[in-house]
């Protein structure tokens, strides 16, 4: 299987810089290793084909793009907030945040937002 490759590096690279995710991060959202994820950006090796759909989701792409870096149907949206929540969570985490800490300040925002 050939995979794209770029200047930069691999597509894997290009698409996770887009969602502002570190190597780590997507390690640890993909249950791989961070030296993982940075073989597959410099094209040592390439992820299971298992994982692919995965990835498409987390870089809000498709497993066609991510093979061959071509793709009419590349969609448009935003990417995948899944990231996004990830590092939140990890900051809340990582600041002693407990969930039920997290929810009161959802709901103090919902209430001073309207």
């Amino acid at each position: 299987m050939i995979y794209k490759t770029n200047a930069d590096g691999s597509i894997f690279k290009e698409l996770r810089k887009k969602v502002n995710m570190t190597q780590i991060e997507v390690a640890n959202y993909m249950n791989v290793q961070q030296n993982t994820v940075s073989k597959w950006e410099r094209g040592l090796t390439v992820p299971d084909q298992s994982i692919l759909p995965k990835i498409a989701e987390l870089y809000n792409t498709t497993v066609d793009y991510l093979l061959t870096g071509k793709d009419a149907s590349i969609q448009t949206q935003p990417p995948v907030l899944e990231g996004v929540y990830y590092r939140l969570a990890k900051e809340a985490k990582d600041c002693g945040l407990t969930p039920e800490d997290a929810e009161k300040i959802i709901e103090i925002y919902k209430h001073y937002k309207k």
